[in-house]
């Protein structure tokens, strides 16, 4: 658990009015992406209820004045976000500008943090400037007045998002400094908060509510609520009517947008599972592969590549293996963003049914929901079947109504729809090969003398002629990446973000052969032998040569969501890389990964994840099980943390989809806030679409588990881009941007993570 939010549990709420009296809040967002952290504290440590709304709502902004101060009276006080951008422009703040013009019969109560405390000050004449080093995700020591709402609160310590700065100027007649604070040891004090001398406004320069900031934070929103209360009491004037509600946000699916679908691409389940468990360490992905093809089938994989000694690369997530069977008749849900398109496509690649104008997560509510879940499955098993495949980045951008660069006949969620399956457990050799469908006791038995007899052909890539080697690569060019870089870094300067994951793409092209399933699977191969990864996958959709067919290779380090079937749901993120190279170890690793720069980056995805996270549980139980840990890959050293939380409250088979279409896409892939960061890639990248990569790969299982990793180190090819006897294969690299970032280490860094996987084309 962060440590702001763990220390709440030791604060008692002040009395407020009537003892038994919830405060009700309103929480202006400005499109951050830590808003819901914020929200999470003052409902958990002041037993609040909070309703949120944006800068830019439609009901109020533009709209007669009178309207928006009637809405506000009625709160008992008001929380000004933080936000990308500056109080400056009128377009980032909205609303916020609003509160500070209130009349004497509006004034209400209320707390500004980073962009409302900057439009605060701003409005009472003081000015915005641009620091010297720019605070993204750094922890800092506020030197404080012991005052007003820092009366005893002691030491604070508290991680700071900001370019900008405001000083107080003409404003030092209406405001009062509370608290300070430096960029570096030799910079001048930086104001950090301030009161209004008569008005009940106060406003701060950093994040009570970060993983980062200590208990200090807490009780500094404490004795915020102490003062508001009390001037509430004491002078200000009732209100006709007070808001009361439940702020928990609701997802009703739309029924009518997916049932003629569901009934079209769901199968007859058999309601007890069919499986059979095996003991036996030494079953290889070749012979699954196998056992498919002379079943006529093909395989659909999701493995967690081991150590030579048969040892997991990491022992908390790289446990299971999963190969999902697929034949002719496995049916394929297939979503294309440019028409809002749902197609359901049988292995063939025929269409069964399509709907325009749909929504993805609705229909994947929809489709589990419909899916009876069935018994007898072993518990030991993460997946008993379900859907299997991915969403790209471009879908995931729509989640943030960002739009992304698309191309209306390639997917951009594909899932097949797996009925037969063969789950290995890595740590405890059980292997359990398993049916959903009815009566297919012949086939498991057929399964199980295929693994038990079959033997690993031995393949170097050459076997039929099938040469892998590339006959041209298109690497990122350097000026290019490093201009990229400095765009970026002067857009964090401007305040418009906190951090940017750039990306550039790589572009293989090789010698397509006759079987382009045998190709694609050695080149798999390799890529498990060069990079060997926990979620490393091997997925082949579509007919030989179909307009929408698709091939993808990953060996992804990085979880970014799973859940179980209890409601435990985790995040792994990934922000920080260190080459392996001769003489590095792991202990010099952990001495890197010190560095501010380094914890930074990763700091502002975590509190980002709990944002995420916190938007769907709102209860305070997102907790961080694991901060800043350093991991080693076969090729890398990452640095790791842990984000956890209980989603049994939601458990209906669609809460863990809640939880992904909330955090897509993965705040490791764009950086923080999300949706401004997105919108600012999308146009450095060159409105370039990254496809599968920075998207999601994974499984929802029908017993209610998901379990989705972060397309990194993955390459993709398009059938339709077969030309002239070649097949073209898509690399995407990248790596997280702030003000701290060296340009040339930025560059070798995006490039040691692209030639991980430009490797198996030598």
């Amino acid at each position: 658990m962060s440590s702001t939010l763990a220390s709440t549990r030791a604060i008692s709420s002040p009395p407020m009015g009537k003892a038994q009296d919830m405060p009700v809040f309103l929480y202006i967002d400005a499109y951050d992406s830590f808003s819901n952290n914020i929200v999470v504290l003052l409902t958990y440590l002041l037993k609040a209820s909070v309703e949120t709304i944006r800068i830019d709502d439609a009901r109020f902004l533009g709209q007669d004045a009178s309207l928006f101060l009637e809405y506000v009276r009625r709160f008992d006080a008001v929380i000004a976000g933080p936000g990308p951008g500056t109080a400056e422009q009128g377009g980032d703040v909205g609303l916020i500008a609003y509160l500070w013009n209130l009349g004497a019969d509006f004034v209400v109560p209320v707390l500004g943090i980073c962009l409302g405390f900057q439009s605060l000050i701003l409005s009472h004449g003081g000015t915005i400037y641009r620091v010297e080093n720019p605070q993204h995700g750094i922890v800092a020591q506020i030197v404080h007045s012991n005052r007003s709402i820092f009366k005893g609160i002691g030491d604070l310590r508290a991680t700071q998002y900001n370019s900008l700065a405001a000083d107080l100027g003409d404003s030092r007649k209406k405001l009062e400094p509370l608290a300070w604070h430096r960029t570096s040891a030799t910079s001048p004090l930086i104001l950090s908060a301030v009161r209004h001398r008569e008005k009940p406004y106060w406003g701060v320069q950093f994040h009570p509510e970060s993983a980062c900031t200590n208990a200090a934070g807490a009780r500094l929103i404490q004795n915020w609520w102490n003062e508001a209360s009390e001037w509430n009491r004491s002078s200000r004037k009732p209100s006709t009517e007070r808001i009361c509600r439940d702020n928990e946000a609701r997802i009703t699916p739309s029924i009518s947008q997916a049932s003629s679908l569901i009934a079209a691409s769901t199968c007859r389940l058999a309601p007890t599972i069919r499986s059979e468990r095996i003991t036996n360490s030494s079953i290889d992905v070749d012979v699954l592969r196998n056992a498919a093809s002379s079943t006529g089938g093909s395989l659909l994989l999701l493995e967690s590549v081991q150590r030579a000694a048969k040892i997991p690369i990491h022992s908390e997530t790289g446990r299971f293996t999963i190969a999902g069977f697929s034949y002719p008749d496995t049916k394929r849900v297939l979503y294309f963003m440019n028409t809002s398109r749902i197609e359901v496509r049988n292995g063939q690649d025929e269409i069964l049914d399509q709907k325009n104008q749909a929504d993805l997560w609705n229909y994947l509510r929809e489709f589990m929901s419909s899916v009876d879940k069935p018994m007898g499955g072993d518990a030991r098993s993460p997946f008993w079947g379900g859907l299997l495949g991915f969403v790209s980045y471009e879908a995931a951008l729509a989640s943030i109504d960002v739009d992304g660069a698309t191309r209306p006949s390639r997917p951009d969620a594909c899932f097949a729809f797996v009925e037969r399956s063969v789950v290995i457990d890595n740590a405890e050799n059980r292997t359990w090969i398993q049916s959903i469908k009815p009566k297919d006791e012949e086939w498991i038995a057929e399964i199980q003398s295929a693994i038990t007899h079959s033997k690993k052909k031995c393949t170097d890539g050459l076997e039929n002629g099938i040469s892998l080697k590339a006959v041209g690569i298109c690497s990122p060019e350097k000026e290019t990446y490093i201009k990229s870089i400095r765009t970026c870094k002067e857009e964090i300067r401007a305040g418009n973000s906190y951090e940017l994951c750039l990306t550039a793409e790589g572009l293989v092209v090789s010698p397509a052969s006759v079987s382009r399933s045998h190709h694609v699977w050695e080149l798999y191969q390799r890529l498990r032998k060069l990079n060997a990864a926990p979620f490393a996958a091997h997925l082949r959709f579509g007919a030989e040569n179909g307009d929408s067919s698709v091939s993808v290779i990953s060996s992804s380090p990085e979880r970014f969501l799973s859940w179980d079937r209890h409601g435990h749901c985790q995040f792994r993120p990934i922000k920080g890389t260190l080459k392996k190279t001769p003489g590095m170890t792991y202990e010099k690793a952990e001495q890197f990964f010190e560095s501010s720069k380094e914890r930074a980056e990763n700091l502002m995805i975590v509190d980002l994840i709990r944002h995420d996270l916190n938007g769907i549980l709102r209860s305070g139980e997102a907790h961080v099980a694991k901060l800043m840990g350093v991991e080693e890959y076969a090729t890398v050293y990452q640095l790791v943390s842990v984000v956890e939380g209980d989603l049994s409250s939601k458990l209906d088979k669609t809460g863990g989809i809640d939880v992904l279409a909330a955090s897509l896409p993965p705040g490791s892939m764009t950086g923080a806030p999300k949706k401004r960061s997105c919108e600012l890639l999308k146009r450095i990248e060159g409105n370039r679409a990254r496809g599968i990569y920075s998207g999601v790969i994974g499984y929802l299982d029908v017993g209610g588990g998901g379990d989705f990793s972060v397309a990194i180190r993955t390459a993709f090819s398009w059938d339709q881009e077969r030309r002239d006897g070649r097949d073209f294969w898509h690399i995407g690299a990248g790596g997280a941007i702030t003000v701290q970032s060296d340009d040339h280490a930025e560059y070798a860094e995006m490039m040691t993570k692209l030639e991980t996987v430009l490797g198996i084309f030598d």
